[in-house]
């Protein structure tokens, strides 16, 4: 039996190979496949719920920002959930259109942003 063995070794390799591994690549890809819930469809690609957390938290902070200690006053009204799709559909037709901000550009509209009418605020360049 064992010269046998011997005799056939790569023959009995190269069987065990093929009837071992494809089970597991293909089980594997289902069991290590992302569990990870999908919130909605955008472009017909789904969206996960990370990539819908990280939206949801830029309105939410950028609200925030805008209405300060109010923000709980005018949170009904905000409808985050929407403003998230929104932004998310913003920044893919924005990638896909090869839209770039400089950082100055970005600085500079900012400081515009939140400076007070009246009041000569600092000027980048």
């Amino acid at each position: 039996m064992y010269h046998f063995f011997q005799a056939h070794m790569k023959k009995i390799f190269w069987a065990l190979l093929f009837l071992i591994i494809p089970p597991f690549c293909f089980f594997g890809n289902f069991s290590m496949g992302s569990r990870e819930k999908v919130v909605g469809e955008m472009y017909g690609k789904p969206v996960k719920e990370n990539q819908f957390q990280r939206a949801y938290n830029a309105v939410s902070l950028e609200a925030l920002l805008r209405y300060g200690e109010n923000y709980h006053k005018f949170l009904k009204f905000l409808n985050l959930d929407q403003q998230a799709w929104d932004r998310m559909i913003l920044l893919k037709k924005a990638k896909d259109m090869d839209i770039e901000v400089s950082d100055s550009e970005l600085r500079n509209y900012l400081v515009k942003l939140f400076s007070v009418p009246g009041e000569k605020g600092p000027v980048f360049d």
